[in-house]
């Protein structure tokens, strides 16, 4: 493992990797993506361009009142 490699980075990805193996099954993109979504840790593939990013009951409530709350969000190549 590489040690330079962030922390947060090793926990979620020895978490996944324990996971699958749990599971007894191999994962590609599109089951690691769905994966994700089942554990509630993202969000459906949404266009940000044309339909914005999702946002919780709270951030939209936060939203009505005026208040602006970043919405962390990651593009992934």
């Amino acid at each position: 493992m590489n040690p330079n490699q962030p922390q947060f980075e090793r926990y979620w990805r020895n978490r996944l990797s324990e996971e699958t193996k749990i599971n007894n099954k191999e994962i590609d993109f599109y089951g690691w993506l769905e994966f994700g979504k089942e554990m509630k840790w993202c969000s459906d593939i949404v266009c940000d361009t044309h339909d914005g990013l999702p946002m919780t009951d709270e951030e939209m409530e936060d939203w009505d009142f005026g208040n602006d709350d970043c919405i962390p969000a990651v593009r992934i190549w």
